[in-house]
This record gives structure tokens, sequence and C-alpha cells, in this order.
């Protein structure tokens, strides 16, 4: 085949992947992003092979080569896969959000974990629940009569973390995220873990709480103590000896 038809070929291919929608391996449809804001924070640089068939990245010591269109890379020689292909646009490169994390999960720099440092992204700590419910209970917004039913850690600025993850230096500050139920009214908000201040106290309109460890135990209360419940088990015991 001579050159023209290669590249006829490739151009074909291209407006056909372009026009097809992709479907990630879980089933979902990607979310795409300019290949720029995907690398942002990893430090890579990348470039475009001449017939637009394959993207090479470099990353230190990495040398990580994309073919356009297909779910596979190549790090270092080792085969990755891919969530979703990627994808020409007018010019533009496109990749899926999860594109780093594809390529670089399995290589993390060791330095992130020989240091030692708490992951930003880890779980909320026992004494920081207990922290964090005892400043909510402490705040103005808050009465004796609402339940919690969550608190979490607030996940942290996505960027901040790829920067950290590939050995950047950054003070993150610990959010929590709960749920309150006041009555029948769902009530959200943040909270600043280390000031205890609270960032947000977000009403949910038309929004139906979760069922709790005490509605079960209420329902139970109740019904034990019901007349109606006692008469019923009268009759199955009378029914039962005749």
């Amino acid at each position: 085949m001579n050159k023209n038809n290669t590249l006829l070929s490739l151009t074909l291919a291209s407006s056909l992947l372009l026009a097809s929608p992709a479907i990630m391996a879980h089933g979902g449809s990607p979310d795409y992003v300019p290949i720029e804001q995907a690398l942002v924070s990893s430090g890579a640089t990348y470039e475009l092979a001449d017939d637009n068939s394959e993207l090479r990245i470099r990353s230190g010591e990495a040398d990580i080569r994309v073919p356009v269109g297909d779910t596979q890379a190549l790090y270092n020689g080792e085969t990755v896969e891919l969530s979703a292909p990627i994808r020409l646009h007018d010019g533009d490169i496109l990749v899926e959000r999860s594109f780093v994390h594809d390529l670089f999960k399995d290589h993390v720099p060791q330095t992130v974990s020989s240091e030692g440092r708490p992951h930003p992204l880890d779980s909320l700590t026992a004494e920081e629940i207990s922290q964090a419910s005892a400043d909510i209970k402490s705040s103005e917004n808050y009465t004796d009569n609402m339940r919690f039913t969550e608190i979490r850690l607030a996940d942290p600025d996505k960027g901040r973390v790829w920067d950290w993850y590939f050995g950047g230096s950054h003070d993150f500050e610990r959010h929590a995220e709960f749920t309150v139920l006041d009555g029948r009214k769902v009530i959200e908000g943040t909270l600043n873990l280390a000031s205890g201040d609270i960032l947000r106290w977000e009403p949910i309109e038309g929004a139906h709480g979760m069922v709790t460890f005490d509605d079960f135990m209420a329902v139970q209360t109740i019904v034990s103590e019901s007349e109606a419940y006692k008469e019923a088990l009268r009759g199955a015991r009378y029914r039962g000896h005749r």
C-alpha cells in the first residue's frame, strides 16, 4: 500500500472512531478531556506521530506508546489496559479522564510510599469522626433531635492529589462531609477538620433520609406495645389451642 493510501486509511479510521460512540470496559460512556488537561499534574510530555497513528508519552524513565483507537498501551514495553481509546477531533487529542491513572497506577514512584506520608484519600480515623461529630453538635445549626446518618472524608481536589501522587508537596486540609436528619428533613454539610468550622450546611429539598438503627428499634417498640399487636397474638394463641 502506497503512502497516500495509508494516510487515507488512517483518516477514514479516525473518522469512524470519532463517529462511533466509545464504550468503556465497565460498560459506561467515557468522559473525554484534552490530553493537556489529563497530563498537567504528571509532568509528562507527549508527541503525536506524523501519521496520527500513535501517541508517545515520556515521563522520567518511562517511554509510553499509545496507538490511536486502541485500548492497550505499552509502558516500557509492558502492556497496559486503558478504560477507553484515544480519540482525535479537530486536531485535538482526547483521552478518557482516567487515562493517567490507567497508565501509571502500577508504576507509582516508590518515594511516595517510603516517605511514610499519609495519603490524602485516607479514610477518616475514629478520632476524626468523633471530633467532627462534636464540632457539628456544638454548632448553632445543630439541635438535639437531629441524627447522623453519615460522616466521611470530603474528596480533595483531584489535580492536587495527582500532583502529590507524582511526588509534589501539598498540605491537604482534611474536610468531612456529613448528613444529618432533622425529622424528615435531610441536611448535608462540610466541616473543616482542622478548624472545626462548618463550611456548608444545606437542607436538601425533596430528599428522604435513610432508615437508621434507631428507626428499627422504634418500630419494634411501637409494634410490641400496640394493643392491636397484643390482640393479634392472643388470637393466634387461641386458634392454636383449638
